[in-house]
């Protein structure tokens, strides 16, 4: 008899006061940066950096929560920013439909729009089937950085 394991989600968060950049080494090895200020900026939150700046961290936190017992129909997922505020792009392992990972990540969106330590956050989430790189690039902010995991 086998025993299949998750992966175990490597998420990563370094020099996040010293330099004012948050960087995520997820599991691929490709490193991800984004500026503090380029994060504040995109939620219109410039007068209360230090309060979005714990918020992001407590967001983080709960993303992977969130990620952790879902890693058998997520491929990658990406934080990235979307007009004033922040997306959450989960791309599924499959090109079919999933109802179940899109209802799951409706309710994660209502309870951050919710959740009161998240109210400095403007969060998006969107659910994508699997995606070439290229193609996926395409939802990614350009030149702005972002965070991940990937496999």
């Amino acid at each position: 008899m086998t025993t299949e394991t998750q992966p175990k989600l490597k998420l990563v968060l370094l020099d996040g006061a010293e330099d004012g950049r948050v960087r995520v080494l997820p599991k691929n090895g490709e490193e991800f940066v984004v500026t503090m200020e380029q994060a504040v900026d995109a939620c219109g939150m410039q007068s209360d950096q230090f309060r979005f700046a714990d918020q992001f961290k407590e967001l983080l936190d709960a993303l992977t929560e969130w990620i952790e017992p879902r890693l058998k129909t997520i491929q990658t997922a990406h934080i990235t920013t979307r007009g004033r505020g922040i997306l959450f792009l989960v791309m599924q392992r499959a090109v079919e439909f999933d109802q179940q990972l899109t209802d799951e990540l409706t309710a994660l969106d209502l309870k951050i729009a919710h959740d009161e330590r998240f109210d400095r956050i403007e969060f998006e989430v969107l659910a994508i089937p699997a995606v070439s790189k290229q193609s996926l690039s395409a939802f990614l902010a350009t030149g702005g950085g972002g965070l991940g995991y990937a496999e």
